[in-house]
C-alpha cells in the first residue's frame, strides 16, 4: 500500500495493514520517544500513535482532518502511523524490489531497505518492524504499562458516513469475527465464485492463498473506514479501474456479491442476522458501483 509522507512516497506491506482511520486527538505520553506523539484507545486497545515524518528525520507533523493513521501489526502489536495521505493498493512481484543503495544518511537505507519502480516513480518500502524499533517501540506492553496511569478516553469519532451508523457498526462487528478465520473464509469466497460463474475463474492466474490474503486485507480497510469514505474513495475507484483492466465485467459484480454474502452466513452463522446481510449488502453495494463507475 502507497502512503505520503511530506512530498515523498512509501510503500508498506498490506498485510500488516489492520485499518486506516482519520486523525483524531492523541493523548502524550511523558518520556515517550521524539516520534511517538501519543496514544490512543482503540477498542480498548492502547496504540500508540508514531509520527512518521519524525522517523525520516522531518519536522513534526501539524495533523489536521486531512491526515490518516494508519494501524499495522509488527509482532503482534499494534502501532498507528501517522502520515499524510493513502494513494493506492499495489500489487508488486517480489522479483521488483531493488535494494536500497547505500547512503551516508540517517535512517535511510535502515529503514527503507528496498525500493520498486512502481508506474515510472521510485517508491521506498518502508521495513516496519525496523522503523519501530527504530524509536524503541519494540516492547509495546511498556507503553501499555505508561498509559494504565494516564486513562484514554475511547476514540469514538461519529464522522458521517456512507451508511447510517447502527449499519456501520453491524458490518464492523461482524468483520472483527471474520479476522480470525480470515484464511478460511477467503477460501469459501473463492471456492463459491467459482462455482456461481467458472468463467471467473481464468481472470485468477495467481497464487490464491496470496490472493486471499490481499482480499481480506482490502476489506479490512474498506470496513474499517466506512465512517470516513474520504480516505478511500480514491483507492476504491483505482481498484475499480484495475479490475477492468483484468477483463472484470460489470455483472461480475453482482456475483461476487452473492459469494461474498454466502461466505459470511457461513462464517458467521447465527450472527449473521437479516439486519447484518442488509448492512453488508448495504455497503457492498456502494463499493461495487464506485469500482463499476470507474472502470
Amino acid at each position: 500500500m502507497a502512503v505520503g509522507v511530506g512530498d515523498r512516497s512509501y510503500v508498506i506491506d498490506i498485510h500488516s495493514v489492520r485499518e486506516i482511520r482519520g486523525w483524531t486527538n492523541v493523548t502524550p505520553i511523558p518520556d515517550s520517544p521524539p516520534a511517538v506523539i501519543g496514544i490512543v484507545n482503540l477498542r480498548g486497545a492502547i496504540v500508540p500513535i508514531v509520527d512518521v515524518r519524525v522517523c525520516f528525520g522531518d519536522a513534526p507533523t501539524r495533523a489536521d482532518r486531512s491526515n490518516v493513521v494508519v494501524i499495522v501489526a509488527i509482532d503482534e502489536h499494534l502501532v498507528g502511523l501517522l502520515v499524510d495521505a493513502v494513494s493506492d493498493i499495489i500489487t508488486v512481484a517480489q522479483s521488483a524490489l531493488q535494494d536500497m543503495p547505500t547512503i551516508d544518511a540517517s535512517g535511510g537505507p535502515r529503514i527503507v531497505p528496498e525500493v520498486i519502480n512502481h508506474e515510472d516513480r521510485l517508491l521506498g518500502v518502508i521495513d516496519l518492524a525496523r522503523l519501530v524499533d527504530a524509536e524503541s517501540l519494540s516492547n509495546a506492553t511498556g507503553l501499555m504499562a505508561v498509559a494504565a496511569n494516564h486513562p484514554v478516553e475511547p476514540d469514538n469519532a461519529d464522522d458521517d458516513g456512507i451508511l447510517p451508523a447502527a449499519q456501520i457498526q453491524l458490518v464492523q462487528a461482524s468483520f472483527a469475527q471474520v479476522v480470525p478465520i480470515a484464511e478460511q473464509a477467503a477460501a469459501m469466497f473463492y471456492a463459491k465464485l467459482f462455482e456461481l460463474d467458472p468463467e471467473i475463474r481464468h481472470l485468477f492466474k495467481g497464487d490464491m492463498v496470496e490472493q486471499g490474503k490481499k482480499l481480506m486485507a482490502a476489506l479490512g480497510v474498506v470496513v474499517s473506514n466506512l465512517k470516513q469514505p474520504e480516505k478511500i474513495i480514491g483507492t476504491i475507484q483505482d481498484m475499480g479501474r484495475r479490475h477492468g483492466g483484468y477483463g472484470v465485467q460489470a455483472k461480475h459484480y453482482d456475483t461476487v456479491g452473492q459469494a461474498l454474502l454466502w461466505t459470511l452466513e457461513q462464517g458467521l452463522g447465527a450472527s449473521f442476522t437479516p439486519e447484518t446481510r442488509a448492512a453488508w449488502t448495504a455497503a457492498y453495494g456502494i463499493v461495487a458501483d464506485t469500482m463499476k463507475k470507474a472502470a
